[in-house]
């Protein structure tokens, strides 16, 4: 009897984990206001409520792991990851991802912060020509971005330090998405009272998805998935979710 129940106890131990589990990992890089990691740890962001909401009512707990963007993809791709946000759509991707229609961003909406008092001396994008304009390393804000700024401009490894840059008169402006332009100057009063948006913006059409892991558990849920994104955008639950927590 107790040889039968040991092996038993061993045959359970050594069984592979369920094929349905409550948890799904989500890979997360650090893009404030959207996804935000304080020490290597997922401390929150709009994103973390957007999944929230898509996920409410099902059987699911998320569990959120740091890692830079291009190995969030790798884990995607290799189905460490279940469920990633803030995505868009490229051919390559759509061979390893279930992109989750439709969209719940189409839209990103690009300005340009300039010293306080000086919201109206670049309007335009030719305003721009003489004057060191910055932009996040590898970033494009504007078509034929380079061929516009003609005289100099300076890229920066983070939105914040082009901000600080400002206020430090080696930039004349810079450009940045505005909800990050928002977020960061929430969180720093110096650059809350020192720097404007320009009279100059650009809005862009940029659908921006969920979408899930081709070897994740989640692809037998993709309609229900789906229907929960139509009825979030419809409803405009995901604006409020967005507005409120940025």
């Amino acid at each position: 009897m107790k040889t039968a129940l040991l092996l038993i106890t061993i045959f359970l131990f050594f069984l592979p984990p369920p094929l349905y589990s409550s948890e799904i990992i989500i890979p997360v890089d650090d893009f404030p206001p959207w996804k935000i990691v304080h020490n290597d740890n997922v401390v929150g962001g709009i994103d973390s409520y957007l999944v929230k909401a898509l996920l409410k009512d099902m059987d699911f707990t998320p569990r959120y792991t740091y890692a830079p963007w291009k190995r969030c993809l790798a884990m995607m791709k290799n189905g460490q990851g279940d469920l990633i946000s803030g995505i868009t759509l490229t051919s390559e991707r759509e061979d390893y991802l279930i992109y989750l229609k439709p969209p719940y961003k189409t839209k990103s909406q690009k300005v340009l912060y300039v010293l306080r008092g000086q919201k109206h001396s670049i309007a335009t994008i030719e305003d721009m020509e003489n004057k060191v304009i910055g932009h996040l390393r590898g970033a494009q804000y504007y078509p034929n971005f380079d061929q516009h700024l003609t005289n100099s401009h300076f890229e920066t490894n983070t939105d914040l330090q082009g901000l600080r840059m400002i206020l430090a008169h080696r930039l004349d402006g810079f450009f940045i998405t505005k909800e990050n332009g928002l977020y960061l100057l929430r969180q720093d009063s110096q650059l809350r009272n020192n720097l404007e948006s320009s009279a100059w913006t650009y809005e862009e059409n940029i659908d921006v998805y969920f979408a899930i892991s081709k070897k994740s558990k989640l692809v037998h849920k993709v309609e229900e998935l789906e229907q929960r994104i139509r009825s979030l955008v419809k409803d405009g639950e995901i604006q409020r979710i967005i507005e409120t927590h940025l």
